[in-house]
């Protein structure tokens, strides 16, 4: 059970993105790490976001993904409710901006009509 959905450019790439039932232990999917995994072959393809949360994983699978080339950007302390995911991933090097909640939206239209050669 799942769907298919182009995203972007990357559709006349021949790839896309697929949501499907994982099931864990607890009856659910670790989605968040599994879609992480999945992008690593396109990182450079790929801009990345962590808003606020908590623990590590989240940091870990965007330094993967800023190594192999994406752009990733995690929400500021100031913003955020719970400042624990998007300061580790800061201070492990895995984002290349920190930003304010509200500069997000307009930021990813910038970096992608950059990418799409509209900017």
């Amino acid at each position: 059970m799942g769907t298919t959905a182009g995203a972007g450019d990357g559709a006349s790439r021949g790839w896309a993105v697929r949501a499907g039932v994982a099931k864990g232990r607890d009856g659910a999917g670790p989605a968040g790490k599994r879609l992480l995994e999945a992008g690593r072959r396109l990182a450079p393809d790929i801009i990345a976001v962590l808003l606020a949360g908590m623990g590590e994983d989240g940091a870990r699978g965007r330094k993967s993904l800023k190594d192999r080339g994406a752009y990733t950007l995690v929400q500021d302390q100031a913003t955020s409710l719970v400042y624990g995911m998007p300061r580790v991933a800061f201070q492990a090097g895995a984002a290349v901006e920190e930003l304010a909640i509200s500069r997000m939206g307009p930021r990813l239209l910038a970096l992608a009509h950059g990418a799409m050669g509209l900017g």
